[in-house]
């Protein structure tokens, strides 16, 4: 990383093997702070020639459509000028947000610009320019996961719902829970395929690394978040409820979400439309299943969206259960 200057990011720094065995071994929560000068916070190493330049700024890219506004920042496709390549431009205006989110934001660009695995939408670089917080990311052509289950009438056959999506997920979260992160918004819109259905998974907005702060605060998308997850309070400020252990939770609220996706992708609809409150009081085990949906499936399923997180399996377990067995690609 070249420029910033602030000891957040320091994006060759070694990631953690795994996740504290404790949340006790956490380090004192410290917020993150804004580069005290404009320039280049953050430029992946393995940036495409055509891509590098002197200097990152915002018109060196021509925005041709905006993706998304939101009330302190907006998603773009753009172009970018020096190498004509399509990228996405993430931009968040520093003065319009609160502590929380501001530390939110540096702590997505901390936790995304240290990742890099086939199943992650590349960061390729990160810069300040004057109010302006501007991520340059990969843009990723093929389109959602939640695109492509509608054009398939919302549903997915069990071999295009594990080959397409599982065993690539499954692998990206097990590259993601080994470095102490987790992603905390698994849905379908945030999952993106490449023209030749690769999967990758975007957003890592509300992120965060369990090595270096307790998971304390209710985040997330309704209809896939875990239960641990939907009582823990909204945050004010940065440091509100960090030293609060028995609030604290862990990779387990991924796999709650990945049971939630896999039955809607076998269904149709997400196991608990009520969201979480709804959860709470079900049995996953009395959940309904279309008759051509396998046994395995549905055990499947229901482990993962078992109530009590530590109940639910790892991700290195779920590679062992006998629905993946049935993935084409595993089967060889």
């Amino acid at each position: 990383m070249s420029g910033g200057g602030d000891e957040g990011f320091k994006a060759d720094s070694p990631a953690s093997p795994s996740a504290p065995s404790s949340p006790s071994s956490v380090p004192a929560f410290s917020p993150r702070t804004v580069a005290a000068c404009d320039g280049t916070m953050h430029v992946w190493s393995s940036l495409p020639k055509a891509m590098s330049r002197a200097t990152w700024a915002l018109d060196s890219f021509h925005e041709c459509r905006q993706l998304y506004k939101g009330y302190a920042s907006s998603v773009s496709k753009a172009t970018c000028l020096v190498s004509g390549q399509d990228v996405v431009l993430k931009a968040y205006s520093l003065s319009t947000l609160t502590d929380f989110l501001r530390n939110q934001v540096l702590r997505e660009l901390d936790i995304h610009s240290k990742l890099e695995h086939p199943g992650v939408v590349q960061l390729y670089a990160a810069f300040k320019e004057g109010d302006k917080l501007v991520l340059v990311l990969e843009y990723v052509r093929g389109g959602s996961l939640d695109r492509a289950r509608r054009k398939l009438g919302g549903r997915m056959s069990e071999q295009q719902a594990l080959e397409l999506v599982m065993v690539p997920l499954l692998g990206t979260l097990h590259y993601l829970h080994t470095q102490s992160i987790i992603h905390r918004d698994i849905k379908p819109e945030n999952l993106l395929f490449t023209p030749d259905w690769r999967l990758k998974v975007c957003d890592y907005g509300v992120s965060i690394n369990l090595m270096e702060e307790r998971a304390v605060t209710r985040t997330g998308s309704r209809d896939y978040m875990a239960p641990e997850v939907s009582v823990c309070p909204l945050k004010r400020t940065p440091a509100d409820n960090k030293d609060n252990v028995h609030m604290a939770y862990g990779a387990a609220v991924d796999i709650w979400s990945l049971g939630a996706l896999a039955y809607e992708l076998l269904v149709g609809f997400t196991p608990y439309p009520g969201g979480p409150v709804t959860a709470c009081k079900s049995d996953p085990g009395k959940l309904p299943f279309p008759s051509s949906v396998s046994a395995e499936a549905k055990e499947f399923v229901v482990w993962c969206l078992q109530q009590d997180a530590a109940d639910r399996p790892t991700v290195q377990q779920l590679w062992q259960h006998r629905w993946l067995s049935k993935a084409p690609s595993l089967s060889k």
